[in-house]
């Protein structure tokens, strides 16, 4: 739980700069919380076996990344989404 946590800590605070009023910046971070969360438990439910894990990866992953075309608050924070996925399992 403390590599989740650290990745998670650290995409929110290193890869991404929301702007905005402090209401938009709050609905940005409770919207990447939420994202995040979501790829988080999917990435879970599939880590059982490598090849279901490779064919759900490219389809959340598109839509995580090309969910910036809504608008620049989404796009900011694409990246930031999908790095608390990238860390290693726990053993």
């Amino acid at each position: 739980m403390t590599v989740y946590a650290t990745f998670g800590g650290f995409a929110i605070l290193a890869v991404n700069e929301f702007g905005g009023s402090r209401v938009s910046k709050l609905e940005a971070y409770a919207g990447l919380a939420s994202v995040g969360s979501i790829t988080l438990i999917i990435g879970t439910m599939v880590s059982g076996s490598a090849w279901l894990a490779a064919i759900v990866t490219i389809p959340v992953g598109f839509a995580v990344l090309f969910a910036g075309v809504i608008g620049p608050t989404q796009a900011i924070g694409a990246a930031a989404a999908l790095f608390p996925t990238c860390s290693p399992p726990p053993r």
